[in-house]
């Protein structure tokens, strides 16, 4: 009996210890903390950086486009002058020719090509970052049960105390009652077989409790004493407007698909630039000289994509078709949203309900108590049927606490679903 009287010093000094000495934690914290340790946050970091390559790349088509080109030839037959003049000989090109030039392409007017492939790379990066901050949101749910389950868990420690020491105040009475001869040692041993079963309780909550504060110690990334105390989180008004970042991502997706559609009407634009080149080879710009030599070519350059009517069209169609599939899937994320609302909504008002219903039923049970209580200090009324009494209203305690959490529970649930 020892062991178990240990058993409840600690408990009773544990739970104690959680409210006075033990390291705060509150939900908003926890969720910063959880955001910042997932280990995908890193990728935003990673994003930022291929995003700054990729606009500075792109940036690169304002430049002169060089290209150096090589190539050597042999031909079947070659250009020849066909007459011949007395006393003159004019020698023949050579069949095998050789050529190397350096070309160099300045854009002066390209429809602002480069400037819309920077926009389309800016939206895809922004998909991409609103995709993670949409799985980093849904940790945020992960740890709203962590933290409520705890909460929970405290509660009922705190239920189960109180009624651990009300058993235990009752059997030191019964204990002095039997050394005097008047109280039958059967309802002592009922009294201990009682407090035997609360501790189990109690130990098997104390076990879940730290299994709890495990799982939100990895996911928050920092170890969280077991004397740690939980903050009440505040009530919050009810949520109006719809905030995910789901619908973010509906909308940059769009705007994605726009900025392609952009860059496909640019293909229909003519492009006009400077060009040069310079050159070596055999024969140069002179077809009548068969030597090596030197040359060079400038001026201005129109190229016209003329097949480019053939496709652009249908090309944005198919954009089209792809928004509008993901306008169809933005409306029904929307309506499990409105669904999920309600009967988060709905939950709101059983709880509501009930709670009152709670205080109702523990002031019958206190009324009842303090009534047991006289009859079993007089004799009139057995161990049996007080412990009942007294288990009926700590049950009654816990089921308002657990409302009571239930309630807190879904304006944060609420909360969630809205992106408040």
């Amino acid at each position: 009996m020892k062991c178990y009287n240990k058993k409840i010093i600690f408990g009773l000094l544990l739970f104690s210890s959680f409210l006075l000495n033990g390291q705060k934690f509150d939900l908003e914290t926890c969720k910063i903390k959880a955001r910042s340790n997932f280990p995908l946050i890193k990728q935003l970091g990673i994003l930022d950086n291929l995003k700054e390559l990729s606009l500075e790349n792109l940036s690169k088509g304002y430049l002169p486009q060089i290209n150096f080109n090589a190539q050597g030839t042999y031909q079947s037959e070659v250009t020849s002058v066909p007459i011949s003049l007395p006393n003159l000989t004019i020698k023949g090109l050579d069949k095998d020719q050789y050529r190397t030039y350096l070309e160099i392409y300045q854009p002066l007017i390209d429809g602002q090509m480069v400037k819309k492939q920077q926009e389309v790379s800016k939206s895809q990066f922004a998909v991409d970052h609103q995709k993670i901050e949409v799985d980093l949101y849904k940790l945020f749910a992960s740890v709203n049960q962590l933290y409520f389950g705890i909460l929970l868990i405290d509660s009922q420690i705190k239920s189960t105390n109180s009624l651990l020491s009300e058993v235990e105040s009752n059997a030191k009475k019964l204990q002095i009652g039997v050394q005097e001869g008047i109280v039958n040692p059967l309802n002592k041993e009922i009294f201990e077989a009682e407090k035997i079963k609360i501790i189990q309780r109690l130990d098997d909550l104390l076990s879940t409790r730290r299994s709890l504060l495990n799982t939100l110690g990895i996911t928050i990334g920092e170890t969280i004493p077991v004397d740690s105390k939980f903050d009440l989180p505040p009530y919050l008004n009810q949520a109006q407007v719809n905030k995910r970042p789901e619908l973010a991502l509906y909308d940059l997706q769009i705007g994605q698909l726009d900025q392609q559609k952009n860059l496909i009407r640019n293909k229909l634009s003519p492009r006009i630039g400077l060009m040069a080149q310079i050159g070596y080879g055999r024969p140069a710009l002179n077809m009548l000289n068969n030597d090596f030599k030197e040359y060079y070519i400038g001026g201005l350059k129109l190229s016209w994509s003329i097949s480019s009517f053939y496709t652009n069209a249908r090309e944005r169609k198919v954009l089209e078709g792809q928004q509008a599939m993901i306008s169809a899937q933005r409306e029904v994320f929307n309506q499990q949203t409105a669904i999920g609302a309600a009967q988060v909504q709905n939950d709101l008002n059983k709880w509501d309900s009930l709670l009152h219903t709670d205080e109702q039923l523990i002031a019958t049970r206190k009324r009842i108590i303090a009534a047991a209580n006289i009859q079993f200090t007089q004799g009139t009324l057995s161990s049996l049927d007080y412990l009942a009494f007294l288990n009926q209203l700590e049950q009654a305690q816990q089921q308002l606490l657990l409302h009571q959490l239930q309630k807190l529970q879904s304006v944060y649930q609420q909360q969630y679903l809205l992106g408040n």
